[in-house]
């Protein structure tokens, strides 16, 4: 067994050696007669086995000292990036061990401070970084949960006080019931990132669900923000997404009134143009129908999910949408429009764009104002010596006649269809004008859109490729009136009629009802004849409307309809309404 000690190594080494002495001082005695060679014998063995004391002290001590003292040293300098390495199983060993043991911990103690130094140097720096940087600045991990470093400017933009920690989702879009599509399409995107980073090299204007989106600060602004996106990698591995927003609500605004500069330029000129054919009188008596519709349908917003309100409502906007066609009032018949696609949501039981309802009417009021102002500027005019030059003889249902015709000639090619216009009436100017407007132009808009075929249809059917649609208004010898609106179109395709009512839950399918029944559908709220909504037809409101006027003032309506051949509409209004 090899011993451990090095002072027992020490000690055996020295024995040895002092046998080797004695055995060369007894053989020089036996074999050595000179007293003189002798001693410089034992002399010259002396100085041998001192050198080989010494380097073997030197092999199993010195050298072992010096490499601890050099080890010591690194430990004062703090730079223990090497061990001790002796090879020897003695007590150098372990002391290098327990000398090693310390250099590792105080290289592992240097490493760590060192990286908490750079942390907190790296974190200062972003710090500093984040906090004077001009754009809003945030990371989001693979959860879609925001980094708890954001800039300040971020803070900014959006007047949040709770950033960090938060989903981005929520972040964006804190109306979650209202921006539910919007929030899915945007965690859709990013989750798509996260799973194909190669897809920021094709992130497009197009494709980007932060491109210029309109979001509320909690302050209740609306702001225009633009947000892009940037890779953050540790490895080669995708570990965050950094998002960069810039604020364009200035640069939004200015495009918004630059576009509404140019856009009031040419809807001046329109209603100019409108007003001029239809007269000051007529329009500006629109206008004030039209405000007070929108007052009334405001301040029943909430009572929408109430059916019969949300019913009448649409009737109403229905109307207004009538006559702004018939005025050629382009602006105020698309937000009309785009109340009436909004409320058939709600008739289909979706309240989401609720929020929507306020903003399209202050852009109906916005759009009335301007009016207003161009009747007033015109009928200063009227009143000045240049406009005595304005002169016409023509009276409210001559100025309605050629005003229909100008409309229906507008939505038949606006439907690719021809028609011929008939009209008639036993008035010189029909005192119920007011009272009928509406009704004759659903009933004509419907004649057109559900009546007349194409032109390449009509054809084919053997009919003339011009569509006859005619109006007449007759007075009776009982001093009754009668208007009639007819076509000679598709008339009612009563088994198509039966199919959507038995769709719709009117009737049962094991009933058989009457052709007249059958038609009671047709003026049912919320019920079409046809399949597809569009601006012309399709929302389920004409005819309610038209009938709810009629019983107004009184009146009834009836049908008479010969599929293929073309429909009649009959209004009867009782004697002494004028």
């Amino acid at each position: 067994m090899v011993p451990k000690s090095i002072h027992l190594k020490i000690s055996v080494i020295a024995l040895i050696l002092f046998l080797i002495f004695t055995g060369v001082a007894l053989l020089s005695l036996i074999f050595l007669k000179s007293i003189l060679i002798i001693s410089l014998t034992l002399f010259l063995t002396s100085v041998v086995l001192f050198l080989i004391m010494f380097l073997i002290v030197k092999a199993l001590v010195l050298n072992k000292i010096y490499k601890i003292e050099a080890g010591i040293d690194r430990i004062i300098a703090a730079a223990p990036e090497q061990n001790i390495s002796i090879n020897s199983n003695d007590e150098f060993r372990d002391i290098a061990d327990r000398l090693n043991n310390m250099l590792s911990i105080l290289n592992e103690r240097n490493q760590s401070n060192s990286e908490r130094l750079t942390d907190e140097i790296t974190t200062s720096e972003n710090e500093k970084y984040l906090q004077n940087i001009n754009d809003g600045l945030l990371f989001i991990d693979y959860g879609h949960i925001i980094s708890e470093y954001f800039s300040r400017s971020l803070v900014d933009i959006f007047d949040r006080k709770e950033i960090g920690g938060q989903h981005f989702s929520d972040f964006i879009y804190p109306e979650k019931e209202e921006k539910r599509e919007k929030r899915k399409e945007l965690e859709n995107f990013i989750k798509s990132l996260f799973n194909d980073p190669l897809l920021f090299d094709a992130i497009s204007e197009e494709n980007n669900p932060l491109h210029n989106i309109w979001v509320s600060r909690d302050d209740g602004k609306r702001i225009l923000v633009d947000g892009s996106y940037r890779k953050v990698e540790d490895q080669g591995q995708l570990v965050q997404i950094m998002i960069i927003f810039s604020n364009k609500t200035d640069q939004g605004l200015l495009e918004k009134k630059l576009d509404e500069k140019d856009l009031r330029s040419d809807f001046e000129l329109d209603t100019i143009v409108s007003i001029l054919r239809a007269g000051p009188g007529p329009f500006l008596q629109f206008i004030v129908e039209s405000d007070n519709v929108l007052t009334t349908f405001r301040s029943n917003i909430i009572e929408l999910e109430n059916q019969s309100v949300l019913n009448k409502s649409f009737r109403d906007i229905h109307s207004m949408e009538c006559s702004a066609a018939y005025f050629d009032f382009g602006a105020v018949e698309k937000l009309s429009q785009n109340l009436e696609n909004i409320l058939s949501e709600f008739r289909a039981g979706n309240f989401a764009r609720k929020e929507a309802l306020d903003i399209i009417l202050d852009d109906l009021y916005i759009q009335f104002d301007h009016v207003k102002h161009l009747i007033s500027r015109f009928q200063e005019f009227l009143s000045s010596d240049e406009g005595l030059v304005y002169e016409t003889d023509k009276n409210e249902q001559e100025h309605f006649f050629d005003t229909l015709k100008i409309m229906m000639t507008r939505s038949a090619d606006s439907q690719e269809k021809e028609i011929e216009l008939k009209f008639h009436s036993d008035f010189s100017n029909f005192p119920l004008l007011k009272e009928m407007k509406s009704p004759i132009i659903h009933l004509l808009r419907n004649a057109l859109t559900h009546g007349i075929e194409k032109p390449e249809d009509r054809i084919s059917a053997g009919k003339p490729e011009k569509g006859l649609i005619g109006l007449s208004i007759n007075q009776n010898d009982d001093k009754t009136v009668k208007i009639t609106v007819e076509d000679d179109g598709l008339g009612i395709d009563f088994d198509h009629l039966r199919e959507l009512a038995i769709e719709k839950g009117i009737i049962k399918k094991e009933e058989k009802p009457g052709h007249g029944n059958l038609i009671r559908a047709l003026f049912i709220s919320g019920f079409s004849y046809i399949d597809e909504n569009s601006n012309f037809a399709g929302q389920g409101i004409g005819l309610d409307a038209v009938k709810d006027c009629v019983n107004t003032i009184g009146g009834k309506i009836t049908i008479k309809t010969d599929y293929q051949k073309g429909s009649r509409f009959t209004i009867l209004l009782p004697s002494g309404l004028f």
